[in-house]
């Protein structure tokens, strides 16, 4: 078994120290109680042409820290309406996404595959996220029971090739993203429950049409080899 080396090993404690850095100065902030879907709409629309570069930022950090994304979401929704706002949320948690994702990558994935290349049970899963990342992407994504935060990094430190993470994280954020825009924009209204049907059967057409034509494609390399 081919032993992690000492440079990759400070990496994983230097990962390791980051995360729990940053839970605790989320928690510390207590920003799940200080933010609001009113004082980030209020804010955001203050800072004129810069809040759609804002709001980016800010869901970039949200990315990092226990910070409450569906209030973020929906505040996209109070302050631009249900569609543009899916369309600003969609973009910016795929974007920000990525930063865990890479940071997970570059800091613990040599010493994770160090780790597991001997265990045959851990290998073989390592190997089947690489080979379906996007389809365990989505699926994560489409899920409500895995974490946002947790996904993101888990999918750096396996196999997971950043193309699939990034598409099926950009389809698979779309019908959480317009819920909470469309809670947003229709604050002490109802929400139009057909709506949010019509999206989430859309999201799983186009899903199927990228596994579709990924699996094609797969074949066609196969058939060529």
């Amino acid at each position: 078994m081919a032993k992690p080396k000492r440079k990759e090993l400070v990496k994983f404690g230097v990962f390791g120290l980051l995360i729990v850095g940053l839970i605790i100065v989320g928690h510390a902030f207590h920003l799940e109680e200080k933010v609001s879907i009113e004082s980030l709409r209020d804010f955001l629309a203050r800072t004129g042409g810069w809040q759609y570069v804002l709001f980016a930022a800010i869901y970039g950090i949200a990315a990092l820290l226990p910070f409450p994304t569906a209030v973020l979401s929906s505040a996209a929704g109070a302050l631009w309406g249900a569609y543009l706002g899916t369309v600003m949320t969609v973009v910016s948690a795929t974007l920000a996404a990525c930063i865990p994702f890479l940071i997970a990558r570059l800091m613990v994935r040599r010493t994770v595959r160090s780790v597991i290349e001997n265990h045959s049970g851990a290998s073989r899963c390592d190997r089947f996220a690489g080979q379906n990342g996007f389809v365990a992407v989505l699926v994560m994504r489409l899920a409500p029971i895995f974490p946002w935060d947790m996904v993101n990094y888990l999918s750096g430190m396996c196999s997971i090739r950043f193309r699939d993470y990034l598409l099926a994280s950009l389809i698979g954020t779309i019908p959480a993203s317009f819920t909470y825009n469309l809670i947003g924009a229709s604050l002490g209204e109802g929400v139009d429950k057909k709506a949010v049907a019509a999206v989430v059967v859309l999201t799983m057409v186009m899903a199927g049409i990228v596994f579709i034509i990924k699996k094609r494609i797969a074949r066609k390399d196969s058939h060529e080899l």
